[in-house]
């Protein structure tokens, strides 16, 4: 089945088309896209070995069972709305329409969905689900909007982690560039603890963009172990200081705002604010950069950000120190996520700040301040932590949700069942789990309309489709 995934910030657009396997094993190996068993074998986020005691490797089967069959990247602005730029991709990618028929389109959003529908801050044009449906001759199901931090949650089950443990030292952004590029593991847990255990807890999700999100993964027995992703709005949570240095910048945006969130300190815009911290506090000598002064009273608030990381490989004291607050805010943010959702599984690192700066992130600033727990130093020790690199983790993700939105294709012909034994049971394999996921679906969509479950983004194992509004993360 061919998909349409797309990943719409207020700058740039991306969509992608792939052609998905609807009966091939889905990305854990257990079930295809629509839940249906096909093998007992998990196959994603499950150690196993590579030929050699010295690596251990989390699979994914993504790339075995999706064709990625065109790319391309747009100016948003430069267009007057969603359904240009899908006019100009499908005539781009050169796909028969009459030979392939999309089956269905999710897109991620920078920004809260609504009733189906987002609304953009420095865009001219919003999107709404059924403008794109008929653009798309779709049935409205088949299309869905999702938050771009949801995207990117499903999007981790597409990833591939290679760990080496044949050299002593610390994880190198270089060595990882070489070996693997998805993601830089920043801390290995300790001890080791058996699949079970693991695979009960849930994955827990950071990420410093133009905003900062947090998200928890789960994989539900309910659904057949496919991926549910939650939502939250955990960058508004208050900022707490942990030093005398980030004491003086809470009271610096303390002035001037009201209130002082995460979410000030830890994102792009917070950069800026970090660094407006810095050129006023006396107790840096350094004087401000007199030419970066002046080319950041021309640029746009959205570039401020990248043109202080061009001067951090200059090596600008401010920047420097400005780089240095900001990691060491996010490693503590991200530590304290560890604390309240425990995910042995792994934390994952997203957003578009933490690959732009890989090489800062891994030197041990970052890790050190997650750790810096207290009493509870040792607990974080053992979550591992994951630097997530793939830029197309959320457009991947995307094409994951939408190809659960599509309804199970009649099942491949099979042999007639061998005869069963006397006493043998009658009932399929998974036929009470069925029953509990049907009677807890009907729980959640008796409430899908007074909000009880409008956060949850849910993937459901019969029909294919993904229940609840998305929120912003």
């Amino acid at each position: 089945m061919i998909i349409l995934a797309g990943d719409v910030g207020g700058t740039n657009t991306r969509l992608q088309l792939t052609e998905h396997n609807p009966h091939a094993a889905d990305l854990f190996g257990t079930k295809d896209v629509h839940g249906q068993h096909v093998d007992d074998t998990p196959r994603s986020m499950q150690a196993s070995d590579c030929g050699s005691a010295s690596s251990s490797i989390y699979r994914s089967n993504y790339k075995n069972t999706v064709k990625v069959l065109h790319t391309q990247r747009y100016k948003a602005a430069d267009y007057n709305g969603l359904e240009e730029i899908i006019d100009l991709f499908l005539q781009e990618s050169g796909l028969d329409k009459k030979k392939h028929k999309i089956e269905a389109c999710c897109i991620a959003v920078a920004g809260p969905v609504v009733a189906g529908e987002v609304e953009f801050t420095n865009l001219p044009w919003g999107i709404h689900e059924r403008d794109l449906a008929r653009g798309l001759g779709l049935d409205v199901s088949r299309v869905k909007l999702i938050n771009d931090f949801v995207a990117n949650g499903y999007g981790i089950e597409t990833l591939e982690i290679k760990i080496d443990k044949t050299s002593s030292s610390p994880p190198t952004l270089e060595r990882v560039l070489q070996q693997h590029p998805d993601v830089l593991c920043l801390q290995e847990p300790l001890e080791t603890i058996s699949d079970e255990e693991r695979m009960s807890t849930p994955i827990a999700t950071i990420g410093a963009g133009t905003g900062l999100g947090y998200g928890i993964v789960t994989r539900c027995p309910l659904t057949g172990h496919t991926t549910s992703v939650f939502p939250s709005e955990g960058g508004h949570m208050d900022f707490a200081p942990v030093d005398d240095e980030q004491l003086g910048l809470f009271h610096h945006l303390r002035r001037k705002l009201h209130r002082v969130s995460a979410e000030r300190i830890c994102c792009g815009p917070g950069i800026v604010n970090i660094y407006s911290y810095c050129k006023e506090n006396p107790l840096y000598n350094s004087p401000e950069n007199p030419q970066l002064r002046r080319e950041l009273c021309r640029v746009r608030e959205v570039d401020k950000p990248a043109l202080i990381f061009k001067y951090v490989q200059e090596k600008d004291p401010m920047c420097l120190r400005t780089m240095d607050i900001f990691i060491k805010v996010y490693g503590a943010l991200a530590g304290n996520w560890a604390l309240g959702v425990l995910p042995k599984q792994g934390l994952f690192i997203l957003g578009g700040i933490g690959p732009r700066i890989a090489k800062e992130m891994s030197d041990g600033r970052f890790i050190d301040k997650f750790r810096d727990k207290g009493r509870m130093s040792g607990l974080v020790r053992n979550i591992p932590v994951y630097l997530v690199l793939n830029g197309d983790v959320g457009l991947q993700g995307a094409a994951v949700y939408a190809s659960r939105l599509v309804p199970h294709p009649p099942e491949p012909t099979a042999a007639a069942p061998a005869e069963r034994s006397p006493g043998a049971a009658s009932r399929t394999p998974g036929t009470k789990s069925r029953r509990l996921y049907e009677s807890h679906k009907s729980h959640l969509d008796s409430h899908e309309h007074d909000g009880t479950a409008a956060s949850i983004e849910h993937s459901t194992l019969n029909k294919g489709s993904c229940s609840g509004d998305v929120v912003e993360g």
